[in-house]
């Protein structure tokens, strides 16, 4: 069974998690944005995965 993700949605979240990442020799990225034509492109959703299995999603409109 994997671990609950866990959500990110503010800065001081963001900073707990780039610091327990240092050092990590790998990370998988994934990005969710919304571009519907009519409008700039905005980064709406950051999905980590770190080594040990752990899956991080970044709120990147909770986080402007």
């Amino acid at each position: 069974m994997w671990p609950a993700p866990v959500w990110i949605r503010t800065a001081d979240e963001a900073g707990a998690l780039a610091r327990d990442l240092q050092g990590v020799q790998a990370v998988a990225i994934d990005t969710e944005a919304d571009s519907l034509h009519h409008y700039p492109e905005r980064l709406c959703l950051i999905q980590l995965a770190d080594p040990r299995g752990r899956v991080c999603f970044l709120d990147a409109l909770a986080l402007v």
